[in-house]
């Protein structure tokens, strides 16, 4: 990771150590806080077969793709492909913990293929593993056997219980899809997905957000990435994002990241 420049954007008076295995790193960062984005450019120099799942061990806020938004807590992981698109907005000193991998390693052993920007669940046992790895001065070739296998069975089971495919993803999908439509509401969805009201409502109740809400934030989380690689103005973006108007959007903006939309173009890093 540090011979692929990941931390560039980090002081010589922040935290960034890495800690290799065999076939994979633990790393680290204790950062006062940053607004990242991975634009195109560099996502482009970025290795093609590799990525990280990443945990917010202490602090708080938002991975966000260009298909999903996540929040950044120390109840998941969060899988970042190294050559796509991303922000992280992570405004407050925060400490982040990362497993990084050849993306086919991990295919071969689990016979799954995250999505960028996917949430896993931590487990204890996954969180414990990585912080023992951090905190061993020199690990023997042994004992980085021995941690990789157990984290790879910690991980595989995981990702047992992740739905991939689940019919609540797909509606997801759906909303990303047309959350630029300022029209776009349950009805709409009912049309485009062949499903009723109730049976919407029933698959959001296994998340925890509504379906209304859900939809904010898919269109709060196009705006962003329009705020930092367009030069429009904020009442374009909002229009361009689904929002019926200006003030809404900045109201709506600022409760989710804290910043308004206009201080994000002058903190944020790429």
């Amino acid at each position: 990771m540090l011979q692929q420049h990941f931390y560039d954007h980090v002081s010589q008076h922040e935290l960034h150590t890495e800690v290799p295995l065999i076939s994979t790193s633990i790393s680290q960062v204790k950062l006062r806080g940053i607004i990242y984005h991975r634009n195109a450019q560099v996502a482009s120099s970025m290795p093609e077969d590799y990525g990280s799942l990443i945990l917010i061990q202490k602090g708080s806020g938002w991975w966000l793709t260009q298909q999903s938004i996540s929040a950044a807590d120390n109840m998941q992981l969060i899988f970042i492909e190294a050559e796509q698109k991303h922000i992280f907005h992570l405004p407050a000193h925060y400490h982040a913990i990362s497993f990084n991998f050849p993306i086919s390693w991990l295919v071969k052993h689990t016979g799954k293929r995250l999505t960028h920007g996917q949430a896993i669940k931590i487990t204890p046992a996954l969180s414990q593993l990585f912080t023992q790895a951090l905190f061993v001065k020199q690990l023997t070739k042994t004992q980085a056997q021995w941690l990789e296998a157990n984290i790879l069975q910690s991980l595989s089971h995981a990702l047992q219980c992740c739905h991939l495919h689940s019919p609540l993803t797909a509606l997801k999908q759906l909303i990303v899809k047309h959350a630029s439509n300022d029209a776009l509401c349950i009805d709409m969805l009912c049309e485009y997905s062949g499903w009723s009201k109730r049976y919407i409502h029933k698959l959001f109740t296994r998340s925890d957000l509504s379906a209304s809400e859900y939809l904010i934030r898919t269109r709060l989380n196009h705006a962003y990435f329009e705020l930092v690689e367009q030069n429009s103005s904020l009442n374009q973006i909002a229009i361009n994002s689904g929002f019926k108007s200006q003030a809404h959007f900045s109201r709506r903006f600022k409760q989710l990241f804290a910043l308004s939309p206009k201080q994000i173009p002058q903190r944020v890093h790429s």
